[in-house]
């Protein structure tokens, strides 16, 4: 059974104020860190890390 998060389940959980984001790394399972194509992952990372520190 394959498991989708939908973007719609996440807006009506969290409100406006967690400015949380979405990124899919596919075939990476739960070890996002592990996984051997994590380069745009880290990237959006540090992008939203920044947005929330202001810099």
């Amino acid at each position: 059974m394959e498991y989708r998060h939908s973007p719609e389940a996440t807006t009506e959980t969290f409100s406006p104020a967690a400015r949380l984001r979405t990124h899919v790394v596919p075939d990476s399972g739960h070890a996002v860190n592990l996984a051997p194509n994590t380069g745009g992952y880290d990237a959006v990372v540090l992008d939203w890390m920044r947005s929330i520190a202001g810099r």
